[in-house]
């Protein structure tokens, strides 16, 4: 697979580059600007890497907590929308990991290898449970609370499972 950004002048301004994976690794490329190009910026330079798949989206997620944290700035906008709908798309279930009350039940997508069933119980049965869930979508952090679900309520669907 292989994708090209536009170059600038085409509402860009960063080079025209060429992405091209083999799920290995992901290679990437610049070419330098044509001399009788009109575009308003002239790129002198031009460079091929290759680049370990697992470091190029590292570096990709490192790149989107930025500009969402920058946008931050301007307030909620119509690029906070477009930057969460494509940070969404990345989400990856084999990055998943649920805790309830510090019980770890799911990782990389699956359920805890040592998830015990009595123990989980036991933790849900508190009068206040912690529930974590870490997406591996980058640093961000995010606390709400939510209270009053009746004792009927609990009963009635503590016996459902997925």
């Amino acid at each position: 697979m292989s994708h090209e950004l536009p170059a600038a002048g085409y509402g860009f301004i960063w080079p025209q580059l060429g992405f091209a994976s083999d799920g290995e690794s992901i290679r990437v490329s610049c070419r330098q600007s044509s001399a009788l190009s009109q575009e308003p910026i002239h790129y002198l330079s031009e460079f091929d890497v290759a680049v370990p798949a697992r470091v190029f989206e590292t570096g990709i997620d490192s790149f989107m907590d930025l500009v969402l944290r920058r946008l931050d700035i301007l307030g909620e906008t119509d690029l906070h929308l477009l930057w969460r709908e494509v940070l969404a798309e990345r989400a990856d279930r084999d990055k998943l990991s649920i805790w309830f009350g510090g019980i770890r039940v799911a990782h990389k997508g699956e359920r805890d290898a040592a998830y015990d069933e009595a123990a989980v119980s036991a933790a849900m049965k508190k009068p206040e449970i912690t529930l974590k869930v870490a997406l591996g979508l980058g640093r961000g952090r995010d606390r709400v609370l939510t209270c009053d679900l009746t004792k009927e309520y609990v009963a009635i669907n503590g016996d459902y499972r997925s």
